[in-house]
């Protein structure tokens, strides 16, 4: 992976340990953003239970408790 790092990296990573430090960088990165992702990004999509919202009869035109 530090060949490919260092192959890819057009000139601005010159040895084998500059390429480990971007590739931990990378890796850790990633895993904040997945933490992130996992950790807080679902909550948006939280929504009340049916219990707990009352319904409608057609029929009464009233709300009516389950």
């Amino acid at each position: 992976m530090t060949k490919l790092v260092i192959k890819l990296s057009l000139g601005l990573i010159k040895n084998e340990r500059q390429a480990s430090i971007v590739l931990l960088l990378f890796a850790i990165i990633i895993f904040l953003i997945s933490i992130r992702i996992f950790a807080f990004g679902f909550e948006s999509t939280k929504r009340p239970t049916p219990a707990a919202t009352p319904t409608i009869n057609p029929f009464l035109l009233r709300p009516q408790k389950n």
